[in-house]
């Protein structure tokens, strides 16, 4: 039981923290570059933040996602055991 408590735990933390980054993400792209923003390191730049969104979007999405997962997954099997 202490460690299913445990694991809630930890997966309501990591959903808080995946609702903290999604909100943040957005920033990421923000603000538009204005229009005298040229050349090559606006580029750039633009091409920096782009990568930058592209992971922290991966990892807000996919990696948190599976590590929910997980958790649910030991939280099933352990809540089997206990029933045996």
């Amino acid at each position: 039981m202490k460690k299913i408590n445990r694991l809630e735990q930890a997966k309501r933390q990591i959903k808080e923290e995946q609702n903290a980054c999604l909100g943040e993400i957005a920033k990421i792209k923000n603000p538009d570059l204005a229009k005298s923003w040229t050349g090559n390191r606006a580029e750039d730049f633009q091409d920096a933040r782009s990568d930058a969104y592209k992971a922290m979007s991966t990892i807000i999405h996919d990696d948190y996602d599976d590590y929910q997962e997980k958790i649910d997954g030991k939280i099933m099997m352990l809540n089997i055991e206990k029933r045996l």
